[in-house]
């Protein structure tokens, strides 16, 4: 369970490039036999979501709307990352325009 939780922790922050390396061989279908059903779930989501990566907004970033941050495709957006205010997070889950 605790391992889960740690996946869970990976799983929002930016992947480090041991998790990208394996997230890659889990797209590909080359993981090693030993590695465990959580692992290659947690990978196979690494995968998904690097494919689907957003353009990053750079430092300093301001969105006035919502709209404004999906035309400049950097919705929807974590807290703590650039352009990312509690203003464009109306239920306050740390994702903003979503």
């Amino acid at each position: 369970m605790i391992a889960l939780y740690a996946l869970a922790v990976l799983a929002s922050v930016a992947p480090a490039p041991a998790i990208v390396a394996l997230a890659s061989a889990a797209e590909s279908g080359h993981v090693a036999g030993h590695a465990s059903a959580a692992g290659q779930a947690a990978a196979r989501r690494h995968a998904r979501w690097n494919r689907h990566a957003r353009v990053a907004a750079k430092p300093g970033s301001y969105y006035s709307s919502c709209k404004k941050a999906r035309a400049a495709g950097v919705a929807p957006m974590r807290r703590g990352a650039p352009g990312y205010r509690p203003g464009l997070d109306r239920n306050n889950n740390g994702i903003a325009c979503e």
